[in-house]
């Protein structure tokens, strides 16, 4: 098939089917639909190898399957530690970085004491660490800490460093 221009009669089609909700059209507002959803699916036709390679993956392919194969690539690019706190970490976004104090947030976090009492056991353990804030209530974890002490242990280093990292990435794409 052709690849021949859609978007004016997408376009039409489409501001056809919203203006006959409010314009007491019944068949015109189903005419205009049905050929609104024809002429998307000739079109995502006629783009399915475009579809199927910005997807980054073949059709019939999982996308759970893809997704976490993206994950772990980006993970071998910068590492955690294989500990119970590196996977802890990993498992938070990274919202904000300076030296001596980063911000991470969880979902899981909201509302769960439990996971909040886990938190704060994990890094008890860690002399590095001078405090960490737990709030259940935006699912936010503030660690503040002496850089030059956090350096000289490699899991916490690592951890930094992936922290880091990530929220210059977020930066970057803003």
């Amino acid at each position: 098939m052709a690849k021949i221009p859609l978007g004016l009669p997408l376009a039409a089609a489409a501001a056809g089917t919203v203006v006959t909700l409010f314009v007491p059209a019944k068949r015109l507002h189903i005419v205009c639909g049905t050929a609104w959803a024809a002429l998307s699916l000739v079109h995502a036709w006629q783009y399915r190898k475009k579809l199927a390679k910005d997807l980054a993956m073949p059709f019939g392919a999982s996308l759970k399957q893809n997704v976490m194969k993206k994950i772990d690539e980006g993970l071998q690019k910068l590492p955690l530690p294989p500990t119970k706190l590196g996977a802890l970490i990993g498992s938070m976004r990274p919202a904000a970085y300076a030296p001596g104090r980063m911000r991470l947030y969880s979902r899981s976090l909201v509302g769960n004491e439990k996971l909040r009492e886990q938190i704060l056991a994990y890094f008890a353990d860690c002399p590095e660490v001078d405090k960490v804030e737990c709030s259940t209530l935006t699912g936010s974890v503030l660690i503040t800490y002496e850089p030059e002490f956090f350096a000289e242990n490699e899991e916490l280093s690592q951890i930094e460093t992936y922290v880091k990292h990530h929220v210059q990435m977020a930066q970057g794409r803003s």
